[in-house]
């Protein structure tokens, strides 16, 4: 029996050798039903993940439209708080003049009629200067206690609001240990697999020494399990790269956390800004009407110190010595004597008229301090209102902040449950691989008594088993391993899931809340607007009578304009530019000596008059401008400035030459032409260059040439002179210009108009500019404003060919007619094309 059992044939038939010796328990193979399965679930999480995806860009879409709605909302509300100061600030004014009006009225009635009404009136301003003080110490120590109520329960809301916060911080701090804890055991585990493959190794080299004789069909397994193992492989590259990706969007999730806590922040100091700006408009109001009533107080000053001058004045004792001796003296004529008595109570009974009125004035003038106490009054229901208000608000963010609260414990409860489920689940799962790995060492021990009885043949035949078992197990360990990690993915899918609804509910209460301060400020803009309705009533009341105090004034103001606009109509601003044919042009020996500048006006076909020629050339007229004289005289030259000339290009002043002489007789100017060190060729034809460094050319003297107006200029070098835009200059810039594309910079030329903000050309920033806007209904009128979608821009050194030329330009205040904007400039029409001017059609006259 024993050479039966340890003499098997080397080369194995067809059953499988685990089935000889009785293993078919211990060869557990995945079937394909298993891996189609994992196929499966790994598709379901991928399109999971395109979903959150999708949803994710959804969410970003959806905040970006709310970021745009608040913004514009928050542009209105401070369009609107500006108006309302605007109209607060014009209230005060008129206020202000009513009251001096009101109060000279009343100096000139009670100069008149005070002279028996001494004693009672100052009676009376002493009772009415005390009850004043004592309300108004009353009104401020209220408002001044219902101050400090408000401020003390803003400042415990806030230090409610960062209590609140920082426990929320805490809390996401312990979900972040507790994820961290997550994954150091996932490399615990990873760790023990390295291990388990270490041992492995070791056991396949001691069994590789025995298994010479079976090589081949270890080949073909090795092949298939080769097959698998990059199957599986990919498997896990692929979800190794999900888990990154995953990991990413966590990563987003928290910077968009983070970008939300900062618009919250700023949310709050909005709040906080248009608090303090309310605070502010109630001090102004308050300050103002201590103002009038400190006005008033000087009044009654300077109407007592008017009635002690008058008392005086007319000494009633006096004068009733002077009449009993004037009675003793015309006791003779008694017939004249009655005559004067009835006079006097003719006069008596008039008085009596006149004491009756001012009784009356002086009653009125007690119903409107009655009135002003009345809206003293309101005002204190208005903050007690505005108190309950914020009450109220504390307390809905009170409740808000406790839901939260709830909410967060709740979700804090749910992850410790699962997180208890999961390590419990993994303490199975280590308990199962202990008892596997005990049974194997049974099996060891087992097989090594088997080996030991068995021949070589035997022994070899189970080494083979043996390691297939292992690789089975491993298949088995690494199966289950994809299990756990797809665990964990579902689970890291949850929570996210969970921090999307955290976040929609929080957007669902920032919608809430925004909604709740755009009906605030809508109230108020509606009770803005109603004072606004009772101002204009107001103005509009006054306007007649400072209309009938102003026409005095005004007649001599109007006299005056009409004289400075008939002389500015009857002068023409007629501008002359050299428009000449080749024949005036120098010979070619000059013109080949003469420098690039020269060449450049040949081909323009510009011409400067020399000494000898005296011909007039063509006029060009422009419309004058609407406020200020642009004109230039010969008193304005002085010897070596700079001055700008028009180019008969396309006659704007972009030519540049220095005064050597002056011959006011003969009125003659001596000029020395500048022409540019650096080119610009952007077609065949040269391009105008205004900026930069410029060297002396030809010289010329003549009468015709066409000033605009002085160059600031700078001198380096004894032989150049470098001219740039400088700050608070207005210049023209070539519209679409461009230094790759030339072909756009072709006659006719289109403009913008900017206003020069920094000119730094040192530095690497370059010249900032500011963009100007035509103002409509006048000539040459610009404002800062928006063009081509940009409202400030920097041009840096590389680009200063983009400066066409400077247009001088006046600021206007706002006070040379009504509707002229404060701030806005007027340019010079002649530096300006007829297509961006009033006046479109201007009539060119020939001399």
């Amino acid at each position: 029996m024993e050479p039966e059992s340890s003499s098997p044939p080397r080369v194995p038939p067809e059953p499988d050798p685990a089935t000889l010796l009785g293993l078919e328990h211990r060869v557990p193979m995945i079937d394909q039903g298993s891996i189609e399965r994992f196929i499966t679930q790994a598709r379901e999480q991928a399109l999971g993940v395109k979903d959150i995806k999708r949803r994710w860009k959804e969410y970003a879409e959806a905040f970006a439209r709310m970021e745009k709605t608040v913004r514009e909302r928050g542009r209105e509300a401070k369009m609107k708080e500006e108006e309302s100061e605007i109209k607060r600030s014009l209230e005060g004014d008129v206020i202000r003049l009513v009251l001096e009006m009101q109060m000279e009225e009343v100096v000139a009635e009670v100069k008149e009629s005070m002279a028996n009404k001494g004693e009672e009136m100052k009676r009376e301003v002493q009772a009415k200067k005390e009850e004043l003080e004592a309300k108004e110490k009353e009104l401020g120590l209220t408002i001044t206690e219902k101050f400090n109520e408000i401020k003390k329960k803003e400042e415990e809301f806030e230090l409610k609001r960062d209590e609140e916060a920082r426990d929320i911080e805490v809390q996401r701090q312990t979900l972040e240990v507790k994820e961290k804890s997550c994954e150091e055991l996932m490399r615990e585990l990873e760790l023990k697999k390295d291990e388990l493959e270490e041992s492995h190794k070791e056991l396949s080299l001691t069994m590789s020494e025995k298994s010479n004789e079976i090589k081949k069909k270890e080949e073909e397994f090795q092949v298939k399990r080769d097959a698998e193992a990059s199957e599986i492989k990919e498997k896990r590259k692929s979800l190794e790269v999900k888990e990154k990706n995953f990991e990413e969007l966590m990563r987003e999730l928290e910077v968009r956390k983070q970008e939300l806590e900062e618009r919250e922040k700023e949310l709050r100091l909005n709040d906080e800004s248009i608090k303090e700006k309310a605070s502010e408009v109630e001090k102004r109001k308050q300050e103002a009407e201590a103002k009038e009533m400190e006005v008033k107080m000087n009044s009654l000053k300077v109407k007592e110190k008017s009635f002690e001058e008058m008392m005086r004045e007319f000494d009633f004792e006096v004068r009733k010595q002077e009449l009993e001796a004037r009675h003793k003296e015309l006791r003779l004529f008694g017939d004249t004597i009655t005559e004067k008595s009835n006079e006097i109570k003719k006069k008596e009974e008039e008085f009596e008229l006149k004491r009756d009125a001012e009784a009356r004035d002086i009653d009125v003038k007690r119903q409107s301090l009655e009135v002003k106490e009345k809206r003293s009054k309101e005002l204190m229901r208005e903050l007690q209102v505005r108190k309950q208000e914020l009450e109220e608000r504390h307390k809905e963010l009170s409740l808000t902040i406790t839901e939260k609260s709830n909410e967060l414990k709740k979700k804090e409860e749910e992850f410790q449950v699962k997180r208890d489920a999961e390590a419990s689940e993994i303490e199975e799962k280590r308990k199962s691989l202990e008892v596997k790995e005990k049974n194997l060492e049974a099996q060891m021990r087992e097989l090594e008594a088997r080996q030991k009885e068995m021949s070589l043949g035997d022994e070899t035949i189970k080494g083979k088993a043996n390691e297939m078992e292992k690789r089975n197990e491993k298949q088995e360990a690494e199966a289950k391993e994809i299990e756990v990690k797809m665990n964990s993915l579902e689970v890291k899918e949850k929570n996210f899931e969970e921090k999307i609804r955290e976040l929609e509910e929080r957007q669902k209460e920032h919608d809430e809340i925004i909604k709740g301060k755009v009906t605030e400020l809508e109230k108020k803009t509606l009770k803005q607007e109603a004072e606004a309705k009772e101002i204009e009533v107001k103005i509009n009341s006054l306007e007649v009578k400072e209309k009938q105090l102003e026409e005095r004034e005004k007649l001599l103001e109007l006299k005056e304009k009409e004289l400075a606009n008939r002389s500015n109509q009857s002068k023409s601003r007629k501008r002359c530019r050299d428009e000449f044919e080749p024949s005036f042009l120098a010979d070619p020996a000059s013109a080949s000596a003469s420098t690039s500048r020269a060449k450049r006006r040949e081909t323009h076909k510009v011409a400067c008059i020399d000494d000898g020629t005296d011909e007039d050339p063509e006029t060009y007229c422009c419309p004058d401008a609407d406020f200020n004289n642009f004109n230039t005289t010969m008193s304005s030259f002085a010897v070596g400035q700079i001055w700008a000339l028009y180019d008969p290009l396309d006659h704007m002043p972009r030519y540049y030459a220095r005064i050597r002489k002056i011959m006011e007789p003969k009125l003659r100017v001596g000029v020395r032409w500048l022409e540019p060190k650096q080119t610009a060729a952007w077609n065949k034809k040269p391009a105008p260059i205004a900026c930069g460094e410029f060297k002396y050319g030809k010289k010329t003297t003549s009468k015709h040439l066409m000033f605009s107006h002085e160059m600031h200029h700078v001198r380096k070098k004894k032989k150049s002179i470098t001219i740039n835009p400088r700050k608070g200059e207005t210049w023209a810039l070539f519209s679409g210009w461009s230094r790759d594309n030339r072909k756009q910079q072709k006659p006719p030329y289109k403009y913008d108009f900017v206003r020069v903000v920094s000119d730094d050309l040192d530095s690497d920033d370059g010249i900032g500019v500011a963009y100007l806007a035509r103002v409509e209904g006048y000539t040459s009128v610009y404002k800062l404003g928006e063009q081509h979608g940009v409202l400030q821009m920097i041009i840096s050194s590389d680009e200063m060919l983009r400066f066409s030329h400077r247009v001088p330009s006046f600021e206007l205040t706002g006070d040379e007619r009504k509707g002229v904007p404060a701030g806005s400039f007027e340019l010079d029409p002649a530096a300006i094309p007829k297509d961006c001017l009033k006046v479109l059609k201007v009539k060119q006259e020939g001399v």
